[in-house]
C-alpha cells in the first residue's frame, strides 16, 4: 500500500490506487450504458477492478433530491463498513465522468502523498479529482504542493461531485448535517458551507464531467456542456485560473469572450 504507480508501458495511464479504503461508483436504474462507457474510463486508469457500483432509483419529483439522497446513502453504508477504523480514504465517482487529456500516474502519486501526510483529525475533508472551474466563487489557492491547490468556494458554488475524495471526518460532518437537517439543497453545495477551509483539488485534474453525456439533474444545461466541457475549454480554463491565482468572478468576463469566440 502506498507505493508508487506503475506504468505497463511508456505513456500508460495505470496507475495505483492501493491508497484508498474504498471507490465507490453512483449510477441509476436504465442507466447501464453509462457505467459501460464510465468502465472504459475507469479501466484506463486501472480503477475499475476496485469499484463497487451503487445503483439507486432516479427521483422523478426532484432530480436534485435524488442525487442526493444517491450520496448520503453511499457515506452511510461507507460509515457502517468502515466502523472501528480511526480514518479512511474513500473515493465518490458519478457515472458521467472522463479522464482528462492531462491525467497521470504521478499527479495521482503527488495526491496520494499529499492525503498521507493531511489524513487524521487536521487534516482534509474533501479532495477533489473532478470539479467544475466555471462556477462563480471558486478560487484555486497555491500552497506549494506539487500537483494539489487548495479550493476555496463561495456558500453557494457549485463545483460537482464528479468525482471526490471524503475522509472519515468529511463523512461523519456530511451524515451529521443530513441527520439534523436532511435535504435542504445540492451536495455540492452542502461541503461549500460544511468545509470552507479543509478542501483541496489536483492540479491538473484526474478526471472531468463528460460534456457529451445528458444530465439526469439538470438537462436544461446540456448544450451549455457541450461547449465548456470539451477538453480544450476546461483545459485552458483550468491553467488560467492556477496561472493567474484569481477568482472565478474576476475571470468571468474573459470566459464570456472566450465562450462567444467558440460558439
Amino acid at each position: 500500500k502506498g507505493s508508487r504507480s506503475t506504468r505497463m508501458s511508456s505513456g500508460s495511464l495505470q496507475t495505483n490506487w492501493d491508497f484508498l479504503d474504498g471507490i465507490y461508483l453512483i449510477t441509476t436504474e436504465g442507466g447501464d450504458e453509462r457505467v459501460l462507457r464510465t468502465r472504459k474510463q475507469l479501466e484506463k486508469v486501472g480503477m475499475w477492478g476496485k469499484v463497487q457500483v451503487r445503483t439507486f432509483k432516479t427521483d422523478d419529483e426532484d432530480r436534485v433530491r435524488g442525487c442526493y439522497t444517491s450520496h448520503m446513502n453511499v457515506l452511510s453504508d461507507v460509515a457502517k463498513t468502515m466502523d472501528g477504523k480511526d480514518d479512511y480514504k474513500i473515493l465518490v465517482l458519478e457515472d458521467n465522468l472522463e479522464t482528462t487529456t492531462r491525467m497521470s500516474p504521478d499527479t495521482v502519486d503527488k495526491v496520494r502523498e499529499f492525503l498521507g501526510r493531511e489524513s487524521g483529525k487536521d487534516g482534509f475533508d474533501v479532495f477533489h479529482l473532478a470539479y467544475m472551474m466555471y462556477v462563480p466563487g471558486l478560487f484555486l489557492k497555491d500552497i506549494k504542493e506539487e500537483n494539489v491547490r487548495k479550493m476555496y468556494t463561495d456558500a453557494s458554488s457549485a463545483v460537482g461531485t464528479s468525482a471526490y475524495i471524503v475522509s472519515k471526518r468529511g463523512v461523519d460532518a456530511m451524515l451529521a448535517n443530513n441527520k439534523a437537517v436532511g435535504f435542504t439543497e445540492a451536495v455540492p453545495n452542502v461541503m461549500s458551507r460544511l468545509f470552507p477551509e479543509s478542501r483541496y483539488a489536483a492540479y491538473p485534474m484526474v478526471f472531468h464531467r463528460a460534456g457529451k453525456i445528458n444530465s439526469l439533474v439538470n438537462p436544461q444545461l446540456d448544450d451549455f456542456r457541450k461547449v465548456m466541457f470539451t477538453p480544450t475549454m476546461y483545459t485552458n480554463w483550468e491553467k488560467l485560473m492556477v496561472g493567474t491565482g484569481l477568482q472565478n468572478n474576476q475571470l468571468f468576463p474573459g470566459l464570456m469572450v472566450t465562450l462567444l469566440f467558440s460558439v
